[in-house]
C-alpha cells in the first residue's frame, strides 16, 4: 500500500496492533504468550462481545509488516505491551517515517515511544517520528534514547564491548526534535481542543 505525503508517493511498511478496547488488548496479549490474564465473568463477557458487535468495523487492517516488505531489511514490530508503533512509512533505503499511536485517556497527545526493529543488514538508518505535538523537548538538551541490542549485549557479555551494552542504555546519534509539518497542524488543533 501508498501513502501520498508531500506529492511524493511513500510505501506503507508496518501497522500497528489497534485494540477496540482495553479488553481486546488484554486477549490479544495473552493469547500472544506468557501474559497473566483472567477473562472476565462469562456473563460480563458475553455483554462485552454484544457491545462489541454493534462497533464493530466493517474492514479491519492487518497488523505487522505490509506483505511487500515482509523480508525487508528492517522488520519493525509493537504487537507487545506499551508498544505503540501505529505506521511506518518507508521514505527510502535508510529512512523511515514513523506515527505513534496516541497515548491513551487524552486528547491525542503524542510524547512517547515504544517498538523494535530487527535489522537484516547494517547500516545508519534514520527514523522520523512525524507525530509529536509538545513544541519543545528535553531532545533539545541532549537527552538521548533508551536502545537494547540483543547483538551488543552478546558482546559485550563476552568481553568485546564496554559492559554498558549489556543491557538498556542511552544511544542514537543525530537526534534532533523540531515540529514537523504534520506535528504543527496536530499542536494548533490540541490548542484549539
Amino acid at each position: 500500500m501508498n501513502i501520498v505525503l508531500d506529492k511524493v508517493k511513500h510505501n506503507i511498511v508496518f501497522y500497528g496492533f489497534r485494540p477496540q478496547d482495553s479488553l481486546s488488548l488484554h486477549e490479544a496479549y495473552a493469547k500472544k504468550g506468557n501474559y497473566p490474564f483472567r477473562f472476565p465473568p462469562h456473563s460480563v463477557y458475553m455483554l462485552i462481545e454484544v457491545k462489541r458487535e454493534s462497533y464493530k468495523q466493517k474492514s479491519l487492517r492487518s497488523v505487522g509488516m505490509t506483505e511487500k516488505f515482509k523480508d525487508g531489511p528492517y522488520i519493525f514490530d509493537s504487537y507487545f505491551e506499551s508498544g505503540n508503533l501505529d505506521i511506518a512509512v518507508k521514505v527510502n533505503e535508510y529512512e523511515y517515517d514513523l506515527y505513534m499511536r496516541a497515548d491513551s485517556n487524552t486528547r491525542g497527545h503524542h510524547q512517547w515511544f515504544y517498538f523494535s526493529v530487527q535489522a537484516r543488514k547494517e547500516g545508519i538508518v534514520r527514523f522520523n517520528i512525524l507525530n509529536f505535538t509538545k513544541r519543545s523537548s528535553l531532545y533539545t538538551q541532549g537527552m538521548r534514547i533508551a536502545v537494547y541490542s540483543e547483538k551488543k549485549a552478546q558482546r559485550a557479555v563476552l568481553g568485546e564491548l564496554p559492559k554498558l551494552y549489556a543491557s538498556w542504555h542511552r544511544g542514537g546519534d543525530n537526534i534532533t526534535y523540531k515540529l514537523s509539518k504534520l506535528s504543527q497542524g496536530l499542536y494548533q488543533r490540541a490548542k484549539i481542543l
